[in-house]
């Protein structure tokens, strides 16, 4: 289970070195998915590793942005979830992408039931919701 959280300076996972050297595997390395809301209403779903720094990415359009955001300012995170690894976040975001509007809403409103309903099979200890990063775009950043 996932006891740590993010770096308050560095906005990135805390990451667990279970290998004996010391290294992490990028595999092994945690990771978020995010759905944001963009100006015109439309969401966008993304994954990172470090949700500060994309989250600037997107909202400053510093050309490293999703080509998606580049054209539509983002404007609110809705929900974030963090995963236990990267590949995991990877399925997850996928999945989260084949959703209808309506759906991901679902997903938002309720993400540990929505998760549940709407993409069968995961994992409880893989998904963890973290409703505290759910905030105005601007805020988050400052």
């Amino acid at each position: 289970m996932m006891e740590n959280m993010l770096d308050k300076n560095t906005g990135k996972p805390e990451e667990k070195t279970d290998k004996p050297d010391g290294n992490i595997d990028k595999k092994e390395q945690r990771a978020f998915i995010y759905i944001v809301k963009c100006q015109d209403g439309s969401l966008y779903t993304g994954i990172t590793k470090n949700l500060k720094k994309r989250m600037g990415e997107h909202y400053h359009k510093t050309g490293k942005g999703a080509k998606y955001t580049r054209s539509r300012q983002i404007l609110e995170i809705m929900m974030v979830w963090e995963a236990v690894s990267y590949s995991s976040a990877a399925k997850l975001e996928y999945r989260i992408k084949r959703l209808a509007r309506k759906d991901k809403l679902k997903v938002i409103a309720s993400p540990e039931e929505g998760l549940k309903e709407l993409v069968p099979g995961l994992s409880k200890e893989t998904y963890i919701p973290r409703k505290e990063c759910a905030m105005n775009v601007d805020k988050f950043l400052a």
